[in-house]
């Protein structure tokens, strides 16, 4: 947390340190997830920390649902914007350890309310979400790992309640349509 000392006021950096403990699993799991390299995940989170001390008025709460979406949010927007610097480099940005590899199947099922589901289903399913938009698979993480209502949803992301409900139904259908699919493929 040596990147923490830039912060001059020690009430500040403080927050940020309670923070980077509580989400800093979270948002390396979401950086890794899609830049699939452990120093580029690193960097990133280091940036979505600098960020959230832009905007650390905001967070009334550190230890609540909306400032955990809220940081992977940023780790999200920060992976894109690495993946639009590297498409201008022309680098390549595909590598092959999965992150599941990174994840025991303990820390996998406290994301499944449930936590009945098999460590397969979990990857199934986590498959079919990598294969839907990503303003789909958004918003379904949000509604059901995160456990968020969709007016939390709306605001995080800005868009209306609405249309949070209908990407989750055509989420949702998009889903089961790629899963009969894949369900006719093996039979």
């Amino acid at each position: 947390m040596i990147f923490l000392m830039a912060i001059e006021d020690p009430i500040r950096r403080s927050q940020l340190e309670e923070i980077y403990k509580l989400y800093q699993k979270d948002m390396y799991l979401t950086a890794y997830d899609l830049v699939k390299d452990h120093d580029v995940a690193e960097d990133i989170i280091h940036d979505a920390i600098l960020k959230a001390n832009d905007n650390l008025e905001k967070i009334s709460d550190v230890k609540c649902k909306k400032t955990r979406s809220y940081l992977v949010i940023i780790v999200k927007n920060l992976c894109y914007d690495h993946f639009k610097k590297d498409k201008v480099k022309g680098v390549n940005m595909k590598h092959t350890t999965p992150v599941e590899d990174l994840i025991n199947i303990q820390d996998t099922e406290e994301l499944i309310e449930t936590g009945f589901l098999h460590r397969e289903t979990i990857l199934e399913i986590s498959e079919l979400m990598d294969l839907l938009k990503p303003s789909y698979s958004e918003v379904l993480k949000l509604y059901y790992y995160d456990e968020l209502s969709l007016t939390e949803i709306s605001e995080i992301l800005g868009i209306t309640t609405n249309n949070v409900g209908v990407r989750i139904n055509r989420a949702i259908k998009a889903i089961q349509k790629l899963n009969k699919e894949r369900s006719e493929c093996r039979a």
